[in-house]
């Protein structure tokens, strides 16, 4: 393994890729999917009781990680990328849609959390102030 900036090499990870037990695989899908439930369950709820479905803070950490590797698309898809590979483009296809199901999420926040996120800020400023924590995270 050649070392970069990073510490390690991203074409021998990627390569390792191909060496991994399709059984250990078939459990990082079944992960994934088990995410999606939860997800998909938290929206349910949140739109059931009129809430967040889910803790604002967690939802921010997910929507700032999920949306820069959502926007490095170039990354994952360009030709001769060291990280162009089937298994880094299905994952990325998989947090587009994570990536959506945020922004129910966000949406569900900004319309029933106020009271209990920031009860003191007054409701024509609240917006503001979630958009500056999602800015800040």
């Amino acid at each position: 393994m050649q070392p970069t900036d990073l510490g390690y090499s991203a074409q021998d990870i990627i390569t390792a890729w191909d060496t991994l037990n399709w059984r250990f695989l078939g459990g990082l899908g079944i992960g994934g999917l088990c995410f999606y439930i939860y997800y998909v369950e938290a929206i349910r709820c949140g739109l059931r009781d009129r809430c967040a479905g889910m803790p604002w803070q967690t939802n921010m950490y997910n929507v700032a990680h999920d949306s820069i590797y959502v926007l490095s698309f170039a990354n994952w898809f360009a030709v001769g990328s060291p990280t162009n590979h089937i298994l880094a483009q299905i994952f990325w296809g998989g947090i587009v849609v994570w990536l959506c199901m945020e922004m129910v999420v966000h949406y569900q926040t900004i319309k029933w959390g106020r009271q209990e996120m920031f009860p003191m800020v007054p409701a024509s400023a609240f917006l503001p102030v979630y958009i500056g924590c999602q800015a800040f995270i």
